[in-house]
């Protein structure tokens, strides 16, 4: 039986239109967080008491001073916009796998249908062979080693509460 077949399919999620359009508007607010860091840093860097004052450009220490507080709320404002961006990504990528696992409901469901005959069909056959060795032991007083499955009733019950667990009819 084939899997179904996706527009999107390459075993994740990431290809899914959903994705591919957050992980877009990602790479932008990504890109800005990344520059509003190195600003904040170079300003930390040149704000630094242990740099050496004679190796610093005097208008630079004082831009550094006079931009500080801005700097650091650009990289505040940066870093919440990137972590609401990454939230929309992370979304929609559960939305993806939510609607890659719905694609597979019909196949799945036609598989357990088919699973659900041969196992009826196998414990009714396993049935069938216990009742042969318990009348040839009944007549002929012989024990005997089962050459039936003799778990195979109990087995089959709670493969069908596991199947009727996850939804569906059996």
């Amino acid at each position: 039986m084939a899997t179904p077949k996706l527009e999107y399919r390459d075993g994740t999620a990431n290809h899914h239109p959903a994705v591919v359009a957050a992980s877009a508007t990602l790479a932008p607010v990504r890109e800005r967080y990344e520059q509003a860091l190195k600003r904040d840093n170079d300003i930390a860097r040149l704000l630094s008491p242990t740099i050496d004052h004679a190796s610093v450009d005097v208008l630079a220490r004082l831009d550094a001073m006079a931009n500080r507080e801005r700097a650091r709320l650009e990289l505040l404002a940066a870093e919440r916009d990137l972590e609401v961006a990454q939230r929309a990504v992370d979304t929609a990528r559960e939305v993806a796998r939510e609607d890659m696992a719905h694609a597979f409901q019909p196949t799945l469901r036609e598989a357990v249908d088919r699973l659900k005959v041969a196992l009826l069909a196998a414990r009714d056959a396993n049935s069938d062979v216990q009742r042969v060795q318990l009348a040839q032991h009944e007549q002929t007083g012989r024990p005997f080693d089962p050459v039936s499955v003799v778990t195979l009733n109990a087995l089959v019950d709670d493969w069908q509460m596991r199947v009727k667990a996850a939804g569906f009819d059996v």
